[in-house]
């Protein structure tokens, strides 16, 4: 009875530690690496469905994770009804590596 106890409480407790260690279901999975010119990458992993903005330009956006990423030229992941070239590009979510010479900031999609 006492091992049936023990058994019972550890898969409680391991059941009760899973949602605090899995990433939130609106992160994509994987890393997202911006490197900058001087190579120095800052990297966000299981980064959340949200804007980013870029520190640097030109940079490297390498995309790691499950989700598309889009390139835009605002800070705040808007575009311009006026200028249709601010939503640049989007980077495929298989490690594919883009350089940006524009963009202001990424957004995540998933």
């Amino acid at each position: 009875m006492r091992r049936l106890l023990a058994v019972a409480a550890a898969v409680a407790l391991g059941c009760a530690l899973v949602p605090a260690l899995a990433a939130p279901a609106s992160a994509a999975q994987g890393r997202l690496e911006l490197i900058s010119v001087s190579g120095k990458p800052t990297v966000i992993t299981n980064p959340a469905r949200k804007c980013y903005p870029l520190t640097m330009v030109p940079m490297l956006v390498r995309n790691q994770t499950n989700s598309v990423v889009l390139l835009f030229e605002t800070s705040n992941c808007k575009a311009s009804a006026v200028r249709a070239r601010e939503r640049l590009q989007a980077v495929a979510p298989d490690g594919s590596v883009q350089a940006t010479f524009y963009a202001q900031s990424v957004y995540v999609v998933q």
